[in-house]
């Protein structure tokens, strides 16, 4: 299947979807389950975590996940457009 996203930005999605914060059992329950960033972005030793953050920043603006700092800790969460981009390119 051809897909229109990045290798990265499928990378990021996975991530967030086996965060060791990420409780949620269905994809249902995925959407807008909130994990913190730094689960998606550090502890990679193919990809540095600004590659990770430029792809994340990617993922945001085509409405596959979201981001918030509001808090001071940012967080980030997939879209029920990011779990469908997992389910279709069998990442879940």
């Amino acid at each position: 299947m051809k897909t229109e996203y990045t290798e990265l930005e499928l990378i990021v999605l996975k991530r967030i979807r086996h965060s060791e914060y990420m409780d949620a059992t269905t994809p249902e329950m995925m959407i807008n389950w909130g994990v913190w960033s730094f689960s998606v972005t550090e502890g990679d030793q193919d990809y540095t975590p600004n590659q990770i953050k430029g792809a994340m920043s990617s993922c945001v603006k085509k409405g596959l996940i979201w981001c918030d700092d509001s808090d001071e800790d940012e967080i980030c969460s997939l879209t029920e457009k990011g779990v469908k981009i997992l389910i279709e390119n069998n990442l879940f």
